[in-house]
């Protein structure tokens, strides 16, 4: 009898793992898959297009605001390019204090970004093309258009700035 207890009680401590084994093996598999996850996904270019989308938000909301301003002041539809508060060619003589420089009410590309709230600390840009500003997230070449938001002045009176955006190369 003694000997089928002794039977009994071996076989019982060998069946299974104990709870500090499993504990240890849950660690052990969540410290893999920390280490081995940045590896498989990589969020850097959706947290570049999002910048860059709130980048634009910013920037069509600056451009409302300084044009509402701009008409209160009565300066929006003159066509006149003012620099700080003294307008280039204008018959009319009305003062800009908006505090930007503008173009048709709106402001002028060199003004966006500090209307915008863009600091330089943030973002690059790129102002070699005709009558626009491209801003890129800080780091990145925005020479190669394909990470950016464009802010294009208006042409003509009556139209708004054009505010695109390329997140292809994010």
């Amino acid at each position: 009898m003694k000997q089928n207890v002794m039977k009994y009680q071996t076989m019982n401590k060998q069946n299974g793992f104990t709870l500090v084994e499993l504990v240890a093996v849950i660690v052990l598999l969540g410290i893999l898959a920390v280490a081995a996850l940045p590896r498989f996904i990589s969020l850097s270019g959706d947290v570049k297009a999002a910048r860059l989308k709130a980048a634009k938000g910013a920037m069509e909301s600056a451009a409302t605001m300084v044009h509402g301003k701009a008409i209160i002041l009565g300066i929006a539809n003159e066509g006149v390019h003012y620099v700080g508060s003294r307008p280039q060619h204008n018959p009319t003589g009305k003062v800009n204090t908006s505090g930007f420089d503008l173009n048709q009410g709106y402001p002028w590309v060199t003004s966006i970004a500090d209307a915008a709230g863009l600091s330089a600390d943030d973002w690059d840009r790129d102002i070699t093309i005709n009558n626009a500003i491209a801003f890129s997230v800080k780091g990145d070449d925005v020479s190669d258009r394909t990470c950016q938001v464009i802010y294009n002045m208006p042409v003509r009176r009556g139209l708004r700035p054009e505010i695109t955006i390329d997140v292809t190369g994010c």
